[in-house]
């Protein structure tokens, strides 16, 4: 069968959705809030008033996240090929040895962020990551690998932190939506823009290595939202923050 095959397993993730239907059962805040307003929320709730606030800020965050996310993931490919000299197995061994050791950023953030707090730690990954950017895409071809293991170190931990405060910030029974919109709508639209910005940059700039770098700003920006409008969640209970 070939490369059909594959289709066939994808089809077996689909068994687990019948032990998940009968074994998962909902969270007691979720519980307690569909008891309370079986309804669920009015479609737009989360649009107005108080909840307004933190989702345009959650939603920079994606945002600007993605921003820099993207352009690494989209472009560092052809960085090191044609600004580098690297063939295509060089830059696949490359790759995958920095992302297996670059693979603890999850976990370090999200323990830091236990331990630390959510602020110092989002502040202290945003800007690495920014900087780790910057030097990883001006690097030599000699230090290409040491680079990016260190980018791939903070840059994963984007999606830990942002994750983070999207179910933080946010009532239980607005916390989907909150996702939806602040990660999976608004915040891809630096997903979508990233490309463009770098293919536009990257004339004037001379390469992509320097548009790329550029793009490094970016999670900066999303670490000064954190550290001037986000607020600590460290050690409180959902119903002292998510109001």
């Amino acid at each position: 069968m070939g490369w059909r095959a594959m289709y066939l397993v994808g089809i077996a993730p689909l068994l687990v959705v019948f032990f998940i239907r009968t074994s998962l059962k909902e969270t007691r805040r979720f519980a307690q809030a569909r008891a309370a307003s079986p309804r669920g929320p009015a479609f737009g709730e989360i649009l107005r008033p108080p909840h307004r606030r933190k989702l345009v800020l959650v939603a920079l965050l994606w945002c600007f996240m993605y921003l820099g996310y993207t352009a690494v993931y989209t472009f560092y490919t052809t960085f090191a090929m044609d600004e580098r000299g690297l063939t295509v197995s060089q830059v696949s061994l490359i790759a995958a040895v920095a992302f297996t050791l670059g693979l603890g950023g999850f976990i370090a953030a999200g323990r830091l962020m236990d331990a630390w707090g959510r602020r110092p730690t989002a502040i202290t990954f945003f800007t690495a990551g920014g900087i780790s950017t910057a030097l990883a895409f001006q690097a030599p071809r000699a230090l290409l690998g040491p680079a990016l293991v260190v980018l791939i170190f903070f840059m994963t931990a984007y999606l830990t932190i942002c994750g983070t405060y999207t179910a933080e910030l946010f009532p239980t029974r607005l916390r989907a939506s909150a996702a939806a919109w602040t990660n999976n709508t608004l915040g891809r639209v630096g997903m979508v823009l990233a490309p463009v910005l770098v293919g536009t940059l990257a004339g004037p700039l001379g390469g992509v290595g320097p548009a790329v770098s550029l793009m490094g700003l970016f999670p900066i920006l999303a670490a000064g939202i954190v550290l001037f409008f986000l607020q600590e969640t460290k050690n409180l209970e959902l119903e002292e923050i998510s109001l």
